[in-house]
């Protein structure tokens, strides 16, 4: 299996080498994130969804095990290239300031240490704090051309803690998707969604 971190855009130079980065949540259960990259589309008489290709699957890992499987296939040395850091949303301004006063603080080196490039990408708009967002993040270390994505191969089995399927599917439908993810080779835990579960409440009440 191969996860695709796609290339931030901008004009490269030696200084602004390709960065490449993939987006994951500190938030377990999220409605907002749910309905943004999973669609079920249910079919009215075998409650099917008639959208398979375009359901998401939500998996847990950590920080640690995310940043080990970047730094098993980085083509460069990966203290310098490899990184994960939470985001810090702030307004635009602020952001600009950030950026001044870093360039400010260590010249060019901040567009082109890794570390410091890093935090620089650590940025977004408060807008955007509900995604609890953090960022696994690659800096081409090599003058080698941009491209939009690199792929970077994993062991779903030493990656991922749990996997999760759409809670809006029906209990046949998760069924299949966990039998195949078992065809597949993953023997991790599965994990059974309770966002959109009702619970009966019961009241006694005096007379």
């Amino acid at each position: 299996m191969s996860v695709p971190l796609p290339v931030s855009k901008g004009p490269w130079g030696p200084l602004l080498r390709p960065a490449y980065a993939q987006c994951w949540s500190n938030t377990r259960e999220s409605d907002t994130l749910l309905r943004a990259y999973s669609r079920v589309v249910k079919d009215s008489h075998f409650g099917r969804n008639t959208s398979p290709c375009d359901e998401g699957v939500r998996v847990r890992s950590t920080s640690r095990r995310l940043l080990q499987g970047l730094e098993a296939w980085s083509p460069s040395l990966a203290t310098k290239s490899c990184f994960i850091g939470a985001v810090v949303y702030a307004d635009g301004d602020q952001i600009l300031q950030d950026l001044t006063n870093l360039i400010d603080q260590h010249g060019a080196e901040a567009l082109a240490e890794g570390k410091l490039r890093a935090s620089l990408l650590l940025r977004k708009r408060s807008a955007f704090q509900h995604e609890a967002e953090v960022r696994l993040i690659y800096i081409e270390g090599r003058d080698v051309p941009a491209t939009s994505l690199v792929h970077v191969p994993i062991n779903p089995n030493d990656v991922f803690d749990e996997v999760a399927f759409d809670p809006r599917l029906a209990e046949f439908e998760r069924r299949e998707r966990e039998a195949v993810a078992r065809s597949l080779g993953y023997n991790g835990t599965f994990a059974k969604s309770e966002l959109y579960t009702g619970q009966a409440l019961l009241v006694m009440l005096d007379k």
